[in-house]
C-alpha cells in the first residue's frame, strides 16, 4: 500500500515538475516582454512630458496625454504577457464581461469617476491656469497644481486646500485674473454736516498719489446710504495683480491710511454709532456717571 501511495506522489510530482519546465520559458518570455512594454511606456512619457509642456504651455493637457500613451502601453503589455502565457480566453472573457465591470464599478467609485471625468473636460476647457486667483465656494487661493482629480489651492494663510474637480465644475467660480485686474470697494461714513463734493475730491486727490492704485480704470466715489449717524460712501480701486512692485494687500492698506488721515486734516469727522435714549415718563429722571478714581 505504501509503495502505490509512494508511486501515485511520484507520478503527481513527476507531473508538476514537467508542467513546471514547461511554463518556465513561457514564463520568462512573458515577463521580459511585460518588463519591456513598461519601460518603453515610462520612458516615452519621461521625454515626451516635458517636451510636450513647453510646446503646448499647459500642465494638465501634457499631463493628461502623457499618462493616456502611459496606460495604453502599460495594457497592451499586461495582454501581452497574458496571450504568451496561454490565457487568450481570459482575455475574451474581460472584453466580453467589461459591460459589467463597468457597472460594478461605476457604482463602487462613483465620486472617483466624476472627479475624473471632470478632470478630463477641464483639460480641454478649463477656465483657469496654474498661478491664478480663484474663488470656489468659500475658499479662495492661488492655483498650485491641477491633475485630472484635484485642484490644489493655497489659501493666504499658508492652507492647501485640495478641491474635486468635480466641485469646480458644478460650483461658481470666480478667477480674479483673466484680466489681471481686480477692485476694491472700500465703505466710509461721514458726519451729515460735512461737505459730500468736496469729501469725494479730497478722496480721489488722495488716491491719485498712492503707489499701486490703477490709472485706469479710474477711482470712483459714490453715496450708497443714509445711515443713522452718517452719510456711507463707497470708493472704489483697482489693482494690477500681475504688479510684482506692490502687493494688493498693502495698495489697500496704504489707500484706507491715506484717505483717512487726508479727511482728518481737512476737518471731516468720521463719527462712530450715536445712541439717542428718549423719555416719554413726564418725570425726569437722573443719570450718573461712574468715576474711575478711587
Amino acid at each position: 500500500m505504501f509503495e502505490k501511495i509512494r508511486n501515485s506522489f511520484n507520478e503527481q510530482i513527476s507531473i508538476y515538475y514537467e508542467e513546471l519546465v514547461e511554463i518556465i520559458p513561457k514564463l520568462t518570455v512573458a515577463i521580459i516582454l511585460f518588463l519591456v512594454f513598461y519601460f518603453v511606456a515610462r520612458g516615452i512619457k519621461r521625454i515626451i512630458g516635458p517636451r510636450l509642456q513647453k510646446r503646448i504651455q499647459d500642465f494638465v493637457m501634457a499631463k493628461f496625454i502623457t499618462d493616456i500613451i502611459f496606460y495604453t502601453i502599460f495594457l497592451i503589455g499586461i495582454l501581452v504577457f497574458l496571450r504568451v502565457m496561454g490565457y487568450g480566453n481570459v482575455i475574451i472573457g474581460i472584453f466580453s464581461g467589461a459591460g459589467v465591470v463597468a457597472i460594478v464599478f461605476g457604482f463602487a467609485f462613483k465620486d472617483i469617476g466624476e472627479n475624473f471625468i471632470a478632470g478630463l473636460i477641464m483639460a480641454f476647457n478649463r477656465p483657469f491656469k496654474h498661478g491664478d486667483l480663484i474663488q470656489i465656494g468659500d475658499q479662495k487661493g492661488r492655483v498650485q497644481e491641477m491633475s485630472l482629480r484635484l485642484t490644489r489651492i493655497k489659501t493666504y494663510d499658508g492652507k492647501d486646500v485640495y478641491i474635486p474637480n468635480a466641485r469646480i465644475i458644478k460650483d461658481n467660480l470666480i478667477n480674479y485674473t483673466v484680466d489681471g485686474y481686480l477692485r476694491y470697494e472700500i465703505p466710509l461714513g461721514i458726519d451729515y454736516g460735512s461737505n459730500l463734493g468736496k469729501v469725494a475730491e479730497i478722496i480721489l486727490k488722495t488716491l491719485e498719489e498712492v503707489d499701486g492704485v490703477l490709472k485706469e480704470p479710474k477711482p470712483t466715489v459714490y453715496l450708497t446710504e443714509y445711515g443713522s449717524n452718517t452719510a456711507n460712501l463707497v470708493y472704489t480701486i483697482w489693482v494690477d495683480l500681475f504688479d510684482t512692485k506692490h502687493r494688493r494687500f498693502d495698495i489697500k492698506t496704504d489707500a484706507m491710511r491715506r484717505v483717512w488721515n487726508a479727511l482728518d486734516e481737512s476737518g471731516f469727522n468720521m463719527p462712530g454709532n450715536i445712541l439717542e435714549l428718549k423719555n416719554y415718563d413726564s418725570q425726569p429722571f437722573e443719570l450718573k456717571t461712574a468715576s474711575t478714581d478711587k
